[in-house]
C-alpha cells in the first residue's frame, strides 16, 4: 500500500503500513530498492503519514540526501535504513518511534545532532556508528546500549546517560573524542551498571554524577 515518486531531487513515499511489505528490501545489502539506480540523485526524502516503518536498507548509500522528513506514524527505523547517507544533516525523529535498529544511521558523517525519541528503551549495536555527532543525550527509559553504538563518532565530546541504563556492551564510545559523561544518577547507581567490558567508556572521560 505504499507508492513513491521522484521529482527535482525529492523522493516522496505515501500510503500506509510497512515499507518492507511492499519493497522486499534485503537485510544488510543494497540493490533491491526501486530507487537504487538513481539513489545518488536523491537530495531529500519525504515519508508521508500512514507509513509505519523505514525499511531495512531502504536508503542505503543515498549519499547525497541532506534532509529527511518523517511522519508521527513511524514506529520503527529498521536496520541500515540510512546507512552511508554521508550528507544527511537534518532529520527529526518523532516520539512515535519506539525502535531504531542496528546500523540505522551508520556512516551519517554530516549528522551533527539528533534527538533520540523518548520511547526508545534499547540502543542497538552501531546504530549511530561513524556519525558527526558532537554530543548525545540518551533518554530516560533506555536500559541497554550495545557495542559500538556511538563508535567512531570522532567529534563526540559529551554524553548524557540516564539512571535507567543497566547494561553497557563493549566499545560503546570507541574512537570518539568523549571527554565528559553526565550521569543522571548517583555514583552508587553508576557502579551497579553491568559493564560487559571495561572498554565501554573511554578511560580518559570524566564521569559527572547528578547527586
Amino acid at each position: 500500500n505504499i507508492s513513491w515518486s521522484f521529482q527535482n531531487g525529492v523522493l516522496t513515499l505515501s500510503g500506509s503500513g510497512q515499507m518492507e511489505d511492499d519493497y522486499n528490501i534485503a537485510d544488510y545489502s543494497g540493490g533491491n530498492q526501486p530507487w537504487w539506480s538513481f539513489r545518488k540523485d536523491i537530495k531529500e526524502i519525504v515519508i508521508g503519514s500512514g507509513i509505519t516503518d523505514v525499511g531495512s536498507c531502504a536508503f542505503w548509500d543515498c549519499s547525497n540526501v541532506k534532509t529527511v522528513t518523517l511522519p508521527n506514524t513511524i514506529t520503527t527505523i529498521q536496520a541500515c535504513a540510512f546507512y552511508k547517507c554521508t550528507n544527511l544533516s537534518k532529520i527529526t525523529l518523532p516520539n512515535s518511534i519506539t525502535s531504531i535498529r542496528e546500523y540505522a544511521f551508520d556512516g551519517c558523517k554530516s549528522l551533527t545532532s539528533i534527538t533520540i525519541p523518548s520511547g526508545i528503551t534499547y540502543i542497538y549495536n552501531c546504530t549511530f556508528h561513524e556519525c558527526g555527532l558532537t554530543s548525545i543525550e540518551i533518554p530516560q527509559g533506555v536500559t541497554t546500549i550495545e557495542g559500538l553504538a556511538f563508535g567512531n563518532c570522532t567529534n563526540l565530546r559529551s554524553a548524557t546517560i540516564p539512571s535507567s541504563v543497566s547494561t553497557f556492551f563493549v566499545r560503546v564510545f570507541e574512537n570518539t573524542g568523549l571527554t565528559d559523561v553526565y550521569y543522571l544518577g548517583t555514583e552508587e547507581q553508576w557502579n551497579s551498571i553491568d559493564f560487559v567490558s571495561n572498554d565501554a567508556i573511554p578511560s580518559s572521560a570524566i564521569i559527572h554524577f547528578s547527586e
